[in-house]
């Protein structure tokens, strides 16, 4: 219960420094949330990817930013980077399984696939009812030639996911 306080809290303290950053402005929580609103459209904050790694402390808190600064880049191409992300979110909690998937695509990205299957196989440890695990592992095996373990992975893939 007082983890869930705690996220919450700093969800919103969170909601209250972007709109404040977005505004441009060093106003309280009443600033605009985006820029452009009094013109009729919205204009997405870009996020300061240097600034929010700065900003990231330790606990749930900055395993999630971490986690999902990994996926910012990762959408963005830069592999290397959210790698590095994903790796500073499973340090601040070694049993984040999504994490560990999520690094394991990277490296499957950058063609190391024994990292990859690493990771992939971790996750598994750490959740084995994370039906996207076994997709991304089946894809791997048969990448690789191992069309069992392949065929294997993809039956608990659709056992779980219902597809």
């Amino acid at each position: 219960m007082l983890t869930l306080l705690l996220l919450a809290l700093t969800v919103a303290a969170a909601g209250v420094y972007w709109r404040v950053r977005a505004s441009g402005r060093a106003a309280g929580p009443v600033a605009p949330a985006v820029e452009g609103r009094e013109a009729g459209y919205v204009k997405e904050r870009q996020p300061d990817k240097a600034a929010d790694s700065k900003a990231i402390a330790a606990g749930p808190a900055g395993v999630q930013a971490y986690y999902h600064l990994g996926k910012t880049y990762a959408r963005e191409g830069k592999t290397d980077k959210a790698i590095d992300n994903y790796s500073k979110a499973i340090a601040l909690d070694p049993k984040y399984a999504r994490a560990y998937l999520a690094r394991g695509s990277a490296w499957h990205l950058k063609g190391e696939r024994g990292r990859a299957m690493e990771d992939y196989s971790m996750a598994l440890e750490l959740d084995p009812e994370l039906a996207e695990a076994y997709y991304a592992r089946a894809r791997a095996y048969l990448e690789s030639g191992e069309n069992a373990k392949a065929k294997d992975d993809e039956a608990k893939y659709r056992l779980l996911s219902g597809k």
